[in-house]
């Protein structure tokens, strides 16, 4: 392979890695000068983010829709997914450089934004692709401990981090499950089975994010920060994991005899997510409804169309 060739593959995939990665680092320098420090972090965050999706528009695109055995390719639904998280790891920035917020959430934003980043990269492998997803949860989750400093803050970040690392177990096993009936079919693995698997995984990977289905009164504890990443980021990389999952996996996609349930269930998750909005609270709680009516609404479409849609 030419130096050309390599230059090609590489230079996208370091800007995607290591832009977010310098810029936390840099931004956890400035962060400890005080506010005027803190906001030229953020500034520089925001700078490591636009490098980093640039590199991820730069990067070779594979002919699959979402797996990619080509090192230094992206899928493009991983692309997609790339573009998503910078994008909402920017308006994070943007918004503690106008609000003169701490600068620790913009740092540990782009840490974030670099785990989901290396999971997009992560080419033929679901299970690599799910460690990624689970490096961000556990920072979100460690920012939501810290965030505030109350026994309430800790107890939704221990709630938070519990489900979402049960979760990411079950994710892996259900795609070494995938591999085992995919080599074997018709044996003990059925694919039944891996569906039950793979919808548990993502139901507590991606349903936990708005807190109100584990922990109630937990909705208004996490900080503003914690919040923030994980609606903007870990939702939308999560997402995207189930899609390039749903296209690696085929026999996963085909529909279901209780699609009727699943539907019925993402229409009442909608209406009462629109319904939860308009009640009197702070606007996080309401954002936080209207992410449920969200999630209603992608149920909706999943429990029509795939088998693991109950996710």
């Amino acid at each position: 392979m030419t130096l050309e060739a390599l230059r090609a593959i590489w230079t996208p995939s370091f800007l995607t890695f290591v832009s977010p990665i310098v810029a936390a680092a840099l931004g956890g320098l400035f962060g400890r000068l005080g506010r005027s420090g803190q906001r030229v972090a953020a500034l520089i965050v925001l700078c490591g983010f636009s490098a980093g999706a640039y590199g991820a528009w730069q990067a070779p695109v594979s002919a699959l829709t979402a797996i990619t055995a080509v090192p230094g390719s992206l899928p493009p639904i991983g692309r997609l997914q790339i573009l998503v998280v910078s994008m909402g790891g920017a308006l994070i920035s943007i918004y503690h450089v106008l609000t003169k917020r701490d600068g620790e959430v913009a740092v540990i934003a782009s840490l974030v934004v670099a785990a989901t980043s290396a999971s997009a990269f992560a080419g033929d492998s679901l299970r690599v692709a799910g460690a990624g997803i689970h490096l961000a949860v556990l920072l979100v989750a460690m920012l939501m401990a810290t965030e505030r400093g109350d026994w309430q803050g800790g107890v939704a970040g221990t709630a938070y981090l519990t489900m979402a690392s049960i979760g990411a177990i079950t994710l892996v096993a259900g795609f070494a499950l995938a591999d085992v009936q995919k080599v074997s079919p018709g044996g003990l693995v059925t694919d039944a089975f891996v569906v039950a698997v793979l919808s548990t995984g993502f139901a507590l990977s991606i349903g936990i994010v708005p807190l109100y289905f584990w922990v109630p009164s937990a909705s208004q504890r996490p900080g503003a920060g914690a919040s923030m990443l994980a609606l903007a980021v870990v939702v939308p990389a999560s997402l995207g994991l189930m899609l390039a999952t749903l296209t690696a996996l085929p026999q996963l996609s085909g529909p279901i005899a209780s699609s009727h349930l699943l539907t019925i269930g993402g229409l009442l998750t909608a209406i009462f997510g629109a319904v939860g909005t308009l009640a009197p609270g702070r606007l996080r709680r309401r954002i936080g409804y209207a992410l449920m009516g969200n999630l209603g609404a992608v149920l909706l479409g999943f429990g029509t169309l795939t088998r693991i849609g109950v996710a």
